[in-house]
């Protein structure tokens, strides 16, 4: 469904949000993602912007 909107090429990731039953994240919170064999990241939730 992704690729009827924009074209994906080799690498690109795609992130779809928060899953059903999951509350949304905060500041401060950290979030975890990685792909077996190729790498992981880590993202913490900062404040907003003004």
């Amino acid at each position: 469904i992704c690729s009827e909107a924009v074209t994906l090429e080799p690498g690109d990731l795609i992130f779809t949000g928060t899953p059903a039953g999951v509350g949304a994240v905060g500041p401060g919170e950290t979030m975890t993602g990685g792909v077996e064999g190729i790498g992981a990241i880590e993202i913490t939730i900062g404040q907003p912007t003004t």
